[in-house]
């Protein structure tokens, strides 16, 4: 059996973190091979005094922000696979990570694996749309390359949940996220350590440029993201990310897995798509009756907020008009 270390970067979490820790701790796996590994940016709440109800390594980051949380991760977990998680992420059922053991047991050349983000039944209505796209609203318009995956993959069955194997192609990536994705810690350790600034999605990439690419997708192995209460609140979390995460530092990133060699076409397209919301009104409208599913409707809407935040954060900021001038320099070259 492998040891899971969970990594969860904490701010101000205390809304969810019970019940985040509560379906982690309630799995029908050996609890001496469940790590939890809580890094947090100085939370003024009752995060630490939750954490302190679980036997969880709880760990202060002085420099706050979570892409700065994983070098603490690095030199505490001890587990085999790690789990890339978030506070307000929750486990559905009681036989996750057994079902991710299995995985991985039935092919040790596996680097990693990923179940699918679903919402609440309680959630606001704007985290089912999330459930939907399993990201935001660009991401899911620049990379739907799981499709192509997925129609090329191996299935297997293992205890009644499907299993999806594939090689991926570094030039053809995914967007994958923290909301419970499994690696094999050998293969990315030295990210964790290394690296000064890095997040989730670069170190997947990282591990697929170096030849680690065999990946199983578990499409029934569900997680509950809880993630926002609202679009304004989105909207906010949409702001502070775009800038502090990709503006400010992307030059110490490897963006591989997002700026792909279709990217600025693709990026022009979804100026029209998303800037103009008849296109993607239209569109949303077409899923909605199609897929029988309302929440497509906040299609349009979310991705004009999209289209204005960072337009606006990329000409107002010297951050974002610097990347303007990376992008024109690099086309010239």
């Amino acid at each position: 059996m492998f040891k899971f270390s969970v990594f969860i970067p904490t701010y101000n979490a205390g809304k969810w973190l019970k019940k985040c820790l509560d379906s982690i701790y309630y799995q029908n796996y050996p609890k001496e091979k469940i790590e939890v590994i809580i890094v947090d940016g100085g939370s003024s709440d009752n995060t630490k005094e939750i954490a302190s109800r679980y036997p969880v390594k709880f760990h202060i980051n002085k420099r706050k922000l979570a892409h700065y949380a994983f070098t603490i991760y690095g030199e505490l977990a001890s587990g085999d696979l790690t789990v890339m998680f978030a506070a307000d992420n929750e486990l559905v059922g009681n036989d996750w990570f057994s079902t991710v053991n299995d995985c991985f047991e039935s092919n040790l050349e596996l680097a990693a694996a990923w179940g699918r983000i679903v919402a609440d039944k309680h959630d606001a209505a704007v985290n089912h749309y999330f459930s939907l796209i399993q990201s935001e609203p660009l991401s899911y318009f620049l990379n739907k390359n799981i499709s192509y995956y997925l129609e090329r993959s191996q299935s297997v069955n293992s205890k009644e949940k499907e299993i999806n194997f594939f090689r991926m192609d570094s030039q053809r990536p995914l967007v994958w996220g923290a909301n419970g994705l499994v690696l094999r810690y050998d293969f990315v350790k030295k990210y964790f350590l290394e690296e000064d600034f890095i997040g989730d999605n670069d170190i997947f990439q990282k591990m697929i440029e170096e030849n680690h690419d065999l990946i199983g997708y578990i499409p029934n192995l569900n997680i509950i993201h809880h993630h926002v209460s609202s679009v304004r609140e989105w909207r906010s979390k949409l702001k502070r990310n775009y800038f502090q995460h990709f503006l400010k530092h992307r030059k110490k990133r490897n963006l591989n897995w997002i700026i792909d060699k279709f990217f600025f076409k693709k990026l022009f397209i979804w100026f029209f798509y998303a800037g103009i919301p008849v296109f993607s009104g239209i569109h949303a409208l077409f899923l909605a009756v199609k897929n029988k599913n309302k929440y497509w409707l906040y299609h349009p809407i979310l991705s004009f907020l999209q289209f204005v935040t960072y337009s606006w954060l990329t000409v107002s900021t010297q951050e974002g008009r610097g990347f303007i001038k990376d992008v024109f320099l690099k086309k010239a070259k």
